[in-house]
């Protein structure tokens, strides 16, 4: 038995053991430090290249927007003052239809004297009762007679001098607005470049955004091709004859003017009616009328007047077309009698102008009625006739009095029919009598000495008809505005550009090389982007104040100034254009290439401003 030593006092003291050290690990984990760091290096630099050319292209895109709305914008800004001035010379045109209005009232208020006058003559004939009438007539057209002539003579220096001056107006604005138009072209491309390059200093447009800017302002302002299909924007010529296409077309033009006349301008027509009730009596026996009679009379005494703008000629130039206006007072009456027996009767009519006579078999004798001819008799009587019209020369736009008659006057008057409708001139020209005059073969007619609105006219020179205008190219197909390009995506209202950024304007010193170089690089060392704008017409519906009251809808046109501009998605083909041109692919570059270089010298010129 093995006893353990003890110590002094009784205490057992342990055996020492021997310590065992651990093995040494020292500079194993220096090696993965290393290597991590180093691909931690790698992921920075890399994380800084993207991010760098992230925010490059950022930059960039931000850039392209700014300069595709600044060209939207500014059409835009064109396009509202086209509609402010259009607008402005429909208001001027109303004007001069409402001087011209007021002159052909004066002269038909100076003719109301003398028709008077006439029908006193008439009545003189009478003794005593006759003779009374007279005097009263004489009395009422007294102060016609004289206050008429001061008042017209007034009145047609004011209208002279007015016509004149808002035909120049006009002329100066449609020269204005022509010319604002065709400037817009360098103000857009040079608010283009500016802003791309305000953006991003070291940005340009590519090769692709240059021949899209030229074919952006070859549509928007049609210098290759003003016509339905090749032009958003088209300038109307007043002296040049319309074509096909839309272009030089009046016609559009003179009915919005019409439409927007004024009621005294339109139609200024008052007057009434008086008519008895139809009377209807009979003695019958056993069912048989035996004897009966109809009787029925109705009188009217209208006053009607209105201003048209009608064009001369075949074709609706725009210096073709004038303003005449016209107003005429009538009485008129209307008589119908009739007698009914067991033998047979007969009834007269006296209506618009005519007499006619019918004889009806008894009902026990059936045959067809018996008509008379119809025999020209005074039904209606004028009591004023005037007429004036604002023109420059009988070769260009002044009317003539065949120019004035009613396409279907009523008998007798259908010796010279004309080009104007009835309902024209606020109804004046369905008066037949009033409007040529009574003068015809009626015994007691009105004298061609008393001043008639075909051959008296007012004549105002000086204008020289509707005035150059721009408008947009757009037409109407099932109820949806349809505008050139619109289909494609391509040219007017859309701005399509492209922009580019040399790689060597960002690229910097912390670039790996060696076997951490870079090989994939961008085409032909350049960062591209792409973006796109339209020009849009949009009344504003949230705010009260811009809804229309009578719910109609208004459609795209520079008469209306709620043109706007906004950034639009590109489509399929816009970017597949972009990356045939602006990726240099190589057959598309050597083909471009000096259309390019083209495309830049107009650049540069619009730059230069």
């Amino acid at each position: 038995m093995i006893s353990s030593p003890r110590q002094p006092g009784g205490h057992i003291c342990p055996r020492a053991l021997p310590r065992v050290q651990p093995r040494t690990q020292n500079g194993q984990a220096m090696v993965f430090v290393i290597f991590m760091l180093g691909m931690v290096l790698m992921s920075l630099v890399f994380m800084y290249k993207a991010g760098q050319l992230t925010s490059e292209k950022m930059q960039l895109q931000n850039a392209a927007d700014a300069g595709a709305y600044s060209v939207s914008l500014i059409e835009a800004r064109d396009l509202n003052f086209l509609s402010y001035v259009n607008r402005a010379k429909v208001a001027n045109e109303v004007a001069i239809a409402q001087f011209v209005g007021l002159l052909s009232w004066t002269k038909h208020l100076e003719s109301v004297g003398y028709h008077i006058g006439k029908l006193a003559n008439y009545f003189n004939a009478i003794p005593i009762v006759g003779n009374a009438i007279a005097a009263g007539l004489n009395v009422i057209a007294a102060p016609f007679k004289i206050a008429g002539p001061i008042i017209f003579n007034v009145l047609n220096v004011a209208t002279k001098i007015a016509v004149k001056g808002i035909d120049v107006l006009n002329t100066v604005y449609g020269i204005a607005t022509t010319g604002f138009h065709i400037a817009s072209v360098g103000l857009s491309m040079n608010s283009l470049i500016d802003l791309i390059r305000q953006n991003d200093p070291g940005a340009k447009l590519s090769d692709a955004g240059i021949l899209s800017a030229l074919l952006h302002i070859a549509t928007y302002h049609g210098i290759f091709s003003q016509t339905r299909d090749g032009s958003f924007t088209l300038t109307h010529d007043p002296k040049k004859n319309p074509e096909a296409s839309g272009k030089n077309n009046f016609g559009e033009y003179a009915a919005l003017v019409s439409d927007g006349r004024d009621r005294f301008s339109k139609a200024r027509s008052w007057g009434f009616d008086l008519s008895t009730p139809r009377i209807d009596e009979g003695i019958s026996f056993m069912g048989f009328e035996i004897i009966g009679f109809a009787f029925e009379f109705g009188f009217s005494f209208n006053r009607d007047g209105g201003s048209e703008l009608r064009f001369k000629g075949s074709q609706p130039k725009g210096n073709k077309f004038s303003w005449s206006a016209a107003d005429v007072t009538r009485m008129a009456y209307d008589l119908f009698f009739q007698i009914r027996s067991i033998i047979g009767g007969g009834s007269l009519t006296l209506d618009d102008n005519y007499a006619q006579f019918i004889y009806n078999f008894p009902v026990w004798f059936p045959a067809p009625d018996i008509k008379s001819p119809k025999l020209p008799v005074p039904t209606t009587l004028p009591f004023g006739t005037g007429g004036a019209q604002a023109s420059n020369t009988m070769t260009t736009n002044k009317l003539s009095r065949r120019d004035m008659n009613p396409q279907q006057a009523s008998p007798p008057y259908t010796l010279m029919p004309g080009p104007v409708p009835k309902p024209a001139y606020g109804n004046a020209a369905d008066n037949a009598s009033a409007w040529l005059g009574a003068s015809g073969p009626f015994p007691f007619a009105i004298e061609k000495s008393v001043p008639r609105t075909a051959a008296s006219l007012a004549v105002v020179r000086g204008y020289k008809g509707l005035p150059q205008y721009t408008d947009t190219n757009t037409t109407i197909t099932n109820g949806k505005v349809v505008k050139p390009g619109e289909k494609e995506g391509f040219g007017a209202p859309y701005i399509l550009i492209g922009v580019v950024k040399d790689e060597g304007d960002f690229a910097d010193e912390v670039t790996p090389t060696g076997d951490l170089a870079l090989t994939d690089k961008n085409a032909d060392g350049e960062l591209g982007v792409i973006a796109k704008a339209e020009v849009y017409f949009a009344r504003p519906s949230v705010l009260s104040y811009f809804k229309r009251d009578d719910g109609a809808t208004e459609y795209d046109n520079a008469f209306n100034p709620y043109w706007q501009a906004r950034l639009v998605d590109t489509n399929k083909y816009d970017r597949i254009f972009m990356l045939l041109i602006q990726q240099k692919t190589p057959w598309v570059a050597n083909l471009l290439s000096p259309i390019g270089a083209i495309g830049q010298s107009i650049l540069d010129i619009f730059d230069i401003f």
